[in-house]
């Protein structure tokens, strides 16, 4: 007698299916896609942020190597900073005997924009540094323009609503 291997007989309400259904795919889906561009649009406003952080810092740097020229300049009793044509973003800021106060003055972190620096008339005993920053709601813009009120009015291409970071002499 040959031996025949006996096929169980499956019933169609007792099978189990392992798996996710197509709906609970489409959710984790969807929330995977919702997260991600949160994320990302969140990392757009940090990259600003730190662009910002940067012009920040680099404008006190300028100001500081602009107080040194300031000092070293006291002959006379006069004081003057370099006029707006002696100063050249991307180059060396030096004096006419040859004393370097920055090896290279700071170029914007964006190409296509610039810093800006600007004597302030009659005397040249005070100056104004700025720069435009990306992120709007920066408390510092508020800040910078009322510990310099004489560059807020000075200032060309900062009208009160935009985005001018500004840096005096103190």
């Amino acid at each position: 007698m040959e031996y025949q291997a006996r096929t169980p007989v499956r019933n169609m309400k007792q099978t189990n299916f392992q798996g996710f259904t197509l709906i609970e795919l489409l959710v984790v889906i969807s929330i995977l896609g919702l997260l991600s561009a949160l994320i990302v649009s969140n990392l757009v406003g940090v990259r600003e942020r730190a662009r910002d952080s940067q012009r920040k810092v680099e404008l006190q740097e300028v100001k500081k190597a602009l107080r040194m020229y300031y000092n070293d300049k006291n002959y006379d009793n006069k004081n003057v900073y370099p006029s707006d044509t002696e100063i050249s973003w991307g180059n060396i800021f030096k004096s006419s005997t040859g004393f370097v106060y920055m090896k290279q003055l700071p170029l914007d972190p964006l190409s296509g924009r610039t810093y800006f620096y600007k004597v302030l008339e009659p005397d040249l005993q005070d100056f104004c540094l700025w720069a435009i920053l990306e992120n709007s709601s920066d408390a510092d813009i508020a800040n910078s323009r009322l510990r310099c009120p004489d560059c807020t009015e000075s200032v060309t291409g900062c009208s009160p609503d935009s985005n001018c970071y500004i840096v005096c002499a103190d």
